[in-house]
């Protein structure tokens, strides 16, 4: 089976973690999120509506999270998925209150707005408005999930047993736990990316990496109230450095593995 994803798509991630923790062997196939290859049309023939992830199994292509973990669960015969009408029920219930009014406010409403420059408002105003909103109907639905699904003695969102609504609400929890931002600092999309954190909630540590002593680094360096490190020795081991234009999209994921 073949998995369309990418590492950093909140709905992805319970895909590779269930995947992982049941031995279901999947191919891997990064879709490049930060460049846009879910737009062009060697992706779109494959999902129209340009998102991931996507799994193939032979001639069969699913898409959405929640249905391909209750598909690789009910093929392997997975416990996390149970037979029994009202467990599954309970299951269902579950991964759709996560994919609707919490995934919605908390996700798109609240932490998207804040990290990823495309879902920033037009104007500091409606940005602003956004964001508060957004963070008052997150309030809510996690007073929802402490108080009542999780604070009210189960050990997890079903019972006492782990069930693919928990693999779907970790990589959605988890929105709010970025702890460390990895940027380029060279790179013009490191600078928007480190500016987007700039006053927000959002608040990670920050590695800022450079290579050349571009003058934005130096005074980083300098002025910034940086911890700095400096690598002086090429790694042992180190592969000679191989530049290469990788054009189809089967070829990309050697970039990535």
């Amino acid at each position: 089976m073949k998995l369309y994803y990418h590492p950093v798509s909140t709905v992805s991630r319970p895909i590779v973690l269930f995947a992982a923790d049941n031995g279901i062997a999947l191919e891997h196939q990064v879709v490049d999120l930060m460049t846009g290859e879910h737009t062009k049309p060697a992706y779109t023939a494959i999902n129209p509506s340009r998102l991931v992830p996507v799994l193939e199994d032979g001639d069969f292509r699913l898409t959405e999270s929640s249905a391909i973990l209750k598909y690789l669960a009910d093929k392997i015969d997975s416990p996390a998925y149970p037979k029994d009408l009202r467990k599954r029920a309970r299951v269902n219930e579950m991964m759709d209150w996560l994919n609707t009014g919490f995934y919605r406010d908390f996700g798109y409403g609240l932490v998207y707005p804040q990290i990823f420059p495309g879902h920033k408002r037009p104007g500091d105003e409606a940005h602003a408005a956004t964001v508060a909103w957004g963070k008052e109907k997150a309030k809510f639905w996690l007073g929802v999930l402490d108080q009542h699904l999780l604070g009210s003695g189960r050990k997890y969102l079903c019972g006492d047993d782990i069930t693919i609504a928990d693999y779907f609400g970790a990589g959605m929890i988890s929105l709010g736990n970025l702890a460390l931002a990895v940027i380029d600092e060279q790179h013009r999309f490191g600078v928007r990316q480190r500016a987007s954190f700039t006053g927000n909630e959002v608040s990670p540590h920050v590695l800022v990496m450079t290579a050349t002593p571009i003058p934005r680094s130096l005074c980083l360096t300098q002025f910034g109230d940086l911890d700095v490190s400096v690598i002086r020795d090429l790694p042992p081991g180190r592969q000679k450095v191989v530049t290469a234009k990788i054009m189809e999209l089967a070829e990309q994921a050697k970039m990535w593995h």
